[in-house]
């Protein structure tokens, strides 16, 4: 169960950024000129909506979430045969911007309504205008289940 736990949060991570990049800028804290906000409650905002959506997009939308996600189809392929037909969601608990370009998240992974990891830490990170899943985030989580993946 753990291993497909595993796959599940890898899996979770391959999705949907979407909403957090059709946002406008207005609001408090800073942003880049086109790019979405660095500081303040509007980029934790955006970071949310970008894990909730990451963990449970197609993988196509998933790797223009991930940091790298165009150079990681080996870990993708991993973590799609470790997920099977489980339904993986997150629910963001807390985020910490730690700088413009990174932040700190405290999520929960659930699959098919269920916790995996309740308490699960992940990383953000800004990158050409928008935040992204850090890849050493999504690369761990794959690496729980399979180990030496190409691309982590």
């Amino acid at each position: 169960m753990r291993r497909l736990s595993t796959t599940t949060l890898i899996l979770s991570m391959g999705v949907t950024l979407a909403a957090c990049g059709s946002g406008s800028s207005g609001g408090s804290g800073g942003s880049t000129p086109s790019g979405q906000p660095t500081t303040g409650a509007a980029a934790e905002q955006a970071i949310t909506t970008l894990y909730t959506e990451f963990f449970s997009a197609p993988v196509a939308q998933a790797k223009t979430m991930l940091e790298a996600g165009d150079t990681l189809d080996a870990a993708f392929k991993a973590a799609l045969k470790l997920k099977g037909d489980v339904t993986e969601s997150a629910k963001v608990k807390k985020v910490t911007i730690t700088s413009p370009t990174t932040a700190d998240v405290t999520y929960e992974l659930d699959g098919d309504g269920k916790p995996l990891l309740p308490e699960a830490n992940g990383k953000a990170v800004y990158v050409n205008g928008k935040w992204l899943v850090a890849k050493a985030t999504f690369c761990g989580l794959v690496q729980l289940g399979t180990p030496n993946v190409k691309g982590c």
